[in-house]
């Protein structure tokens, strides 16, 4: 479709637009011009019907198109900048995703699976109290030698994948915690800063981040070569990969960490008024787990005192709960949340969102006009296959989404009056929906 539509961007729309989600019309040309925002929004409306197998009327597709670029409402980032290309075709949803979690309770693939959907542009919160991290067995209890050595001779070469450096990574940490053997590898097959990505699109950092965060994580394994990791380590861990992703430049990687109320370590963690602490802890959002605030420790106030306090999470009542006061909906389930922490996650659980721009509808027929593409856009993307399995497992279980309100304070009393009759609606043509195509209704 093509109607000339102004986009009604505010101060920094359109600049945020062009900087995070266009996509550069002509893929292998760093120099090539990238898209209109009208161009996103036909990928989508071509990937919806070609990718998620979603049976838009002429009217939908009108309304879709309409609704969109006078932005009534948005799709996730994610969908503005993946939809339509090869990596949802191989991959299926991860990329599509805004949110993820996962415990910390097993030595390799809590790490890996993390590594992976940062380098997918999702963000991943993980749940470290010592609870789960206690149940990770000891180090090996010989320190042993893993060298970058950038030749064919080499134990193993790293290919020029994602799922290269993933492995590289799980490498390593199986011959801290089972084999207690050494190994080299190559990055020699990493493609050089600069280069362009094709398919998932940006440009490569290189091979050089990635060898310096092997060396660090591996440096941290083999210090405490024998014992158990605390919390702390497995925060650092996460952190390095982290710092890791981000030198991609196609996003930042945002994490957030839970950790115990009581867990001096992690709550002195960012108190970078204390001393030299590792700049990568920066990658993460902190936050503990706390149903009784009377309980905290002076060490969780004492965050303030230096401009980064950490954030509060009571897991009992995200788990009795689904929106605020509401037990209609309770979620048992739930062990993290995501870099955010509006959505309340499963363990190895991801969710996708969108957003409603309330203070821009103009009737609560238009509301309820939204609501229905956002939503079935949302529930065939859940849909769709996943090349994690575990994942697949509890995403097409949940097909968990969230739908936000962008705009509250804008609105006006009577645009605000509309949200607890079309909650109520969503839910209805949730039941109806799942129930027409053979979906499980949605968390």
């Amino acid at each position: 479709m093509s109607k000339e539509i102004e986009v009604p961007w505010g101060e920094i729309g359109y600049i945020t637009f062009k900087r995070t989600y266009a996509r550069r019309c002509k893929e292998d040309d760093l120099n090539s011009k990238t898209e209109e925002f009208d161009q996103v929004v036909n990928r989508e409306l071509a990937a919806c019907e070609k990718q998620l197998g979603i049976n838009f009327s002429e009217k939908d597709k009108e309304d879709y198109f309409n609704t969109r670029m006078n932005l009534k409402w948005s799709t996730a980032g994610r969908f503005m900048w993946q939809l339509g290309t090869k990596t949802v075709d191989k991959l299926g949803l991860p990329s599509l995703q805004n949110c993820a979690t996962v415990v910390v309770d097993n030595p390799i693939r809590p790490f890996t699976w993390a590594f992976e959907m940062l380098m997918l542009g999702c963000g991943v919160g993980y749940n470290i109290q010592k609870e789960y991290v206690y149940q990770l067995p000891k180090l090996h209890k010989k320190k042993i030698k893993i060298e970058r050595f950038d030749d064919q001779s080499a134990d193993f070469i790293v290919p020029d994948t994602r799922e290269g450096w993933v492995k590289l990574l799980g490498k390593v940490l199986k011959a801290h915690f089972y084999s207690g053997e050494g190994f080299t590898y190559s990055t020699q097959l990493i493609r050089s800063k600069g280069a362009i990505i094709k398919g998932f699109g940006g440009i490569a950092s290189g091979p050089d981040e990635l060898c310096w965060g092997i060396n660090e994580i591996h440096r941290i394994l083999n210090e405490n070569a024998g014992k158990k990791l605390k919390p702390i380590h497995c925060l650092d861990i996460m952190n390095i990969i982290g710092s890791v992703v981000v030198s991609g430049n196609v996003r930042r990687s945002a994490q957030i960490a839970i950790g115990d109320y009581d867990d001096v370590e992690f709550l002195k963690a960012k108190r970078w008024d204390l001393g030299t602490i590792p700049n990568w802890r920066a990658m993460s959002n902190n936050s503990v787990a706390c149903d009784d605030t009377s309980l905290l420790l002076n060490e969780f106030w004492d965050t303030y005192k230096q401009g980064e306090p950490y954030g509060l999470i009571n897991m009992r009542l995200a788990r009795e709960c689904g929106r605020t006061g509401e037990t209609k909906y309770p979620d048992p389930n739930i062990v993290g949340f995501n870099p955010c922490a509006e959505q309340s996650l499963e363990n190895y659980e991801t969710c996708c969102l969108s957003e409603i721009f309330l203070s821009n509808i103009s009737s609560y027929k238009e509301l309820l006009t939204c609501l229905r593409l956002t939503y079935i856009v949302n529930k065939h993307s859940l849909n769709l296959h996943c090349s994690l399995k575990e994942t697949e497992e509890v995403v097409h279980k949940n097909m968990r989404m969230g739908i936000g309100i962008t705009g509250y304070l804008q609105a006006s009393e009577e645009q605000k009056s509309w949200l607890k009759d079309a909650y109520e609606w969503l839910r209805e043509f949730d039941d109806f929906y799942s129930k027409e195509h053979g979906y499980p209704r949605s968390i």
